[in-house]
């Protein structure tokens, strides 16, 4: 994970706990959706993760494993 996201997650902790007190997410898209508007809340950072580009990988075993892949804001993402 990209250490400078890993830093808006933990100073965004609080927000986020106070987020999912008011009203508890439905399911784990739901969560990781919100999660992910509240750290990449900078518009003007194009390396900020976006919530419209979430893709959900779900192989459909029975332990219930989900990968989430979080693609940047703008075009051409980069590194």
């Amino acid at each position: 994970m990209i250490q400078k996201f890993v830093d808006r997650f933990i100073a965004s902790e609080s927000t986020i706990r106070a987020e999912l007190r008011k009203q508890r997410p439905e399911n784990y898209n739901a969560l990781v959706e919100r999660v992910v508007k509240i750290v990449g809340d900078d518009s003007r950072r194009s390396e900020s993760p976006d919530p419209a580009r979430i893709h959900v990988i779900d192989d459909g075993d029975y332990q219930g494993t989900l990968l989430f892949i979080i693609g940047a804001k703008g075009y051409q993402p980069r590194t």
